[in-house]
C-alpha cells in the first residue's frame, strides 16, 4: 500500500494509520507519494476557517484533540509515482487540488476518504460548515477509482452525531472515517479486491 500525501510531514492521523499497518501481518504500507497540494483554497471562506481555528484552538487546549491535528515526519520513506505504480492499492491521504490523471495507479486502484457529505456540503474545510449551520450530523465517505478507469464510486457513507465547535467535530469526523478505512483495508487484505459496498 501507498500513502499519497501532501508533504512528507502528515497529519496524526495518517501516522496512527501508518503505525496500526505496521502491527498487521497482511498489510504493508509501502512508502508515501508525495504530491504538493494544489492551490489553497482563497476567499472568505478560508479567512472564516482560519480565524475559527485559531479561537477554537485556544478554547480547546490542554484538551483530549488539542494534539489531534499536528504534523509529524512519517515513519516510512518516499517513492516515485512509478515505484507507487508497482503497489497493489493507494490511499490517497492529501488534500485535493489535483486532477485524477496526475495520481499515480496500483493495480487495485486508489481509495480515498471525504470528510463531507457529498449529497449536502461540497468543499471544506472539514467540519466547518455542519457546525455552521447547526446539522444535526455531520457526513463522510469513502470512495474508490479502479486503476482502469477515470470514475469514482462510494463504497461507505457514515456520519458522526456534530460537535460545538468545527475542530472536535473534525477529530470526530476522522476517528470515525478510520475506523471504516481500516476495516475496508483489511477486507482488501483478505480478498486482494475492492469490495462495491461496505
Amino acid at each position: 500500500i501507498g500513502l499519497i500525501v501532501n508533504d512528507k510531514k502528515v497529519p496524526k492521523h495518517v501516522s496512527e494509520l501508518i503505525a496500526w499497518a505496521s502491527g498487521q501481518p497482511t498489510i504493508q504500507i509501502a512508502g508515501l507519494i508525495v504530491v504538493p497540494e494544489g492551490d489553497a483554497e482563497a476567499g472568505d471562506a478560508q479567512a472564516v476557517w482560519k480565524l475559527i481555528h485559531r479561537l477554537e484552538a485556544k478554547r480547546l487546549k490542554g484538551s483530549p484533540f488539542s494534539g489531534a491535528f499536528e504534523h509529524a515526519d512519517a515513519a516510512v520513506g518516499t517513492l516515485s509515482k512509478s515505484e507507487a505504480g508497482q503497489l497493489d492499492l493507494l490511499i490517497q491521504c492529501g488534500n485535493a487540488g489535483r486532477t485524477d490523471d496526475e495520481l499515480p495507479h496500483a493495480r487495485l486502484g486508489v481509495i480515498e476518504v471525504c470528510y463531507s457529505d457529498d449529497r449536502a456540503q461540497r468543499g471544506g474545510p472539514p467540519g466547518l460548515w455542519e457546525v455552521l449551520q447547526k446539522r444535526g450530523k455531520t457526513g463522510f465517505f469513502i470512495r474508490h477509482r479502479d486503476s482502469n478507469s477515470d470514475r469514482w464510486h462510494v463504497v461507505y457513507r457514515g456520519f458522526v452525531p456534530t460537535q460545538g465547535y468545527s475542530l472536535l467535530n473534525r477529530a470526530a469526523l476522522l476517528t470515525r472515517a478510520q475506523r471504516y478505512l481500516k476495516l475496508l483495508i483489511e477486507g482488501v487484505a483478505r480478498s486482494d479486491a475492492l469490495p462495491t459496498a461496505m
